[in-house]
């Protein structure tokens, strides 16, 4: 069974003078359900929950696979002590608790042995330095979110060494990891300790086109999110070279990236069987033609995301939008028409994009082209609002853990 403090537990009601998201409440949602496996604190009486309503939840709810007490601001290091005593916990999500520190994960050291997803984004006191111990206990650890904790280079390197199994890992915006230095150990543990990670986030980092050439040799990668970051032609040039079974890549925002990064993407299609998704949101140095080769390289893409990237003109975006590329089409016509002429002869694709919409920022020329081209059912990029960055918020990225097409 599961429940979500904030709006009441499943299987029965709950007086509605009490709120679960205070530590009475919690007593009594714990009382009366002890059988559950899930639990979510919820976000309307997170900020009110202290260590004694912690306790009552890992005492009295002992089956646990699954503990979310995100946005839990008032606890502290010790109320960890409770959560240890969860013998089945498999996923836990801390994210926002903003008074754990190091010290408080300490605490957890050759407990919670099942434990896979550990979830710290926000948790500013983090760093992982000198917790060799920790991480040893948690062998089936396979989901790592660090988003905005302070985990610098020495963290880093001992999480990528110490877990095996490790294979989803969330560093956006961990500014203390150094250029040059913090994916060196990723890429050195995936030589030399078996590091098989399939989903990196390391948007709005400082990594360049260096970093980029370490994580090329994360071949494993399946979804990889470089966005906001110092990447430019070089880096996109060795990542598409490497990384063959991508398939979501993410280079939103990159000012770095311009039309020869992405002729270096389309060479490489025939390579990148897999992409599925790629996203090339407000990267405003990108060309027509250059996008146009790309689509055309790689056969199996079915998400193209070009908003804000405004030399891309309206008229190849409704030509993409309807999967009127050919791509086996090499004479010399034009693929658009600057007027957007609709008597121009349109082209069958084989694998046209469905689903999409296009519109215009900048008035009627198109010129400031905001623009989404997406495949049947796509959602989007969760994590992103209308300026093509993080959201930022306590959930904010959610996407880096959803299915993969």
């Amino acid at each position: 069974g599961r429940a979500r403090g904030g709006g009441g537990g499943g299987g029965g009601a709950v007086p509605s003078s009490l709120s679960a998201g205070c530590d009475a409440g919690l007593g009594f949602l714990a009382a009366s359900f002890g059988q559950l496996s899930s639990f979510q604190i919820g976000q309307a009486g997170s900020a009110h929950v202290t260590a004694d309503g912690v306790h009552a939840v890992c005492t009295r709810m002992p089956r646990l696979c699954r503990l979310d007490l995100s946005g839990c601001t008032r606890l502290t290091n010790g109320s960890l002590s409770a959560v240890g005593l969860l013998a089945c916990l498999r996923e836990l999500d801390l994210g926002q608790c903003l008074l754990l520190s190091d010290e408080g994960l300490a605490s957890l050291a050759g407990r919670l042995p099942l434990l896979a997803v550990l979830k710290l984004a926000g948790c500013w006191k983090i760093t992982f330095e000198g917790c060799e111990d920790l991480i040893t206990g948690w062998p089936h650890l396979h989901t790592l979110d660090l988003q905005d904790t302070r985990v610098a280079d020495a963290g880093l390197q001992l999480l990528a060494c110490g877990l095996p199994r490790l294979s989803c890992l969330r560093l956006s915006r961990l500014w203390g990891i150094t250029a040059g230095r913090g994916t060196r150990s990723l890429a050195a543990a995936a030589q030399t300790h078996g590091l098989r990670l399939s989903r990196l986030d390391m948007s709005q980092t400082n990594i360049a086109d260096a970093d980029a050439c370490h994580l090329a040799a994360l071949t494993s990668l399946r979804y990889l999110d470089v966005s906001d970051t110092h990447v430019g032609d070089a880096g996109v040039a060795a990542l598409a070279a490497a990384l063959h079974g991508l398939v979501r890549w993410k280079l939103n925002r990159l000012s770095r990236l311009g039309s020869p990064g992405v002729r270096a993407l389309a060479a490489a299609g025939p390579t990148m069987c897999s992409l599925r998704e790629l996203h090339l949101r407000h990267c405003r140095n990108i060309t027509e033609p250059a996008v146009v080769a790309a689509w055309q390289a790689l056969p199996r893409l079915a998400v193209l995301e070009l908003e804000g990237s405004w030399f891309v003109e309206l008229p190849t975006i409704v030509k993409l939008h309807h999967g009127c590329m050919e791509k086996a089409d090499r004479d010399a016509r034009p693929l658009w028409d600057s007027r957007g002429d609709a008597s121009l002869p349109l082209l069958h694709s084989a694998s046209g994009i469905a689903g999409a919409g296009a519109r215009s920022a900048g008035g009627a020329d198109g010129s400031r082209l905001r623009s989404h081209i997406g495949g049947e059912g796509s959602s989007g990029d969760e994590s992103e609002g209308d300026d093509g960055g993080s959201s930022g918020g306590l959930h904010g990225g959610a996407d880096w853990l959803a299915p993969l097409p």
